[in-house]
């Protein structure tokens, strides 16, 4: 009897660890038993779809998975909600992390919200400080990470998302470096990643 090939795919030929082989790197030492828990629930909880044919809001019907076809992969998209996770861990992120075009969105995400408050008892400035002590109570792991890279803990659907990465070297680079917060969304894949590292089944 032969070990399966493991999953994400890695090279065998001079690494005969069992464990890998049967598990492949999904477990690393960088990630806590909480992440774990808010991906696996990512998986079970975000759109699905396989090929391009049918989109589940949790798992495909048995009838689909009876017909699967075998060279289809089956996907899963959590959102990434960088709004969110701005507004709830910028103020208590890695200073380092925090770049100028961060911080204009913040600015900018804090003034809508002002603008859309209507209260009858105490000031804007005591919301926004409630607010925000409410949100970071849901910081769950990263504190020493860029605030996109943060994970709330995942007692709710609405705050299962995506880990995404900053790329620092190419937003501080002065020829590539970003102007606007909307200029760095319209070139995700070049300030931000959602694939740098495997986790689980990503």
């Amino acid at each position: 009897m032969t070990l399966p090939n493991p999953f994400p795919y890695i090279d065998t030929s001079e690494d005969y660890n069992p464990a890998i082989r049967l598990f492949g790197n999904r477990l690393i030492s960088e990630q806590t038993i909480l992440e774990y828990t808010a991906e696996f629930l990512a998986v079970a909880f975000s759109e699905k779809e396989i090929g391009s044919e049918t989109t589940w809001d949790t798992l495909p019907s048995l009838e689909s998975l009876q017909v699967w076809p075998s060279n289809q992969p089956l996907k899963y998209k959590p959102p990434i909600k960088l709004n969110l996770k701005l507004f709830a861990f910028f103020g208590v992120s890695r200073i380092d992390g925090k770049h100028e075009v961060h911080e204009q969105h913040y600015r900018h995400l804090i003034k809508k919200l002002e603008n859309s408050m209507t209260f009858n008892r105490g000031s804007t400035d005591q919301v926004l400080a409630y607010l925000d002590d409410f949100l970071q109570g849901f910081q769950g792991a990263g504190f020493n990470r860029t605030w996109c890279a943060q994970t709330f803990y995942p007692i709710s659907p609405r705050l299962l998302t995506q880990e995404t990465i900053w790329n620092e070297t190419k937003a501080n680079a002065p020829s590539t470096k970003p102007a606007t917060w909307y200029y760095a969304l319209e070139n995700f894949a070049k300030y931000f990643s959602r694939t740098k590292r495997n986790f689980m089944a990503r």
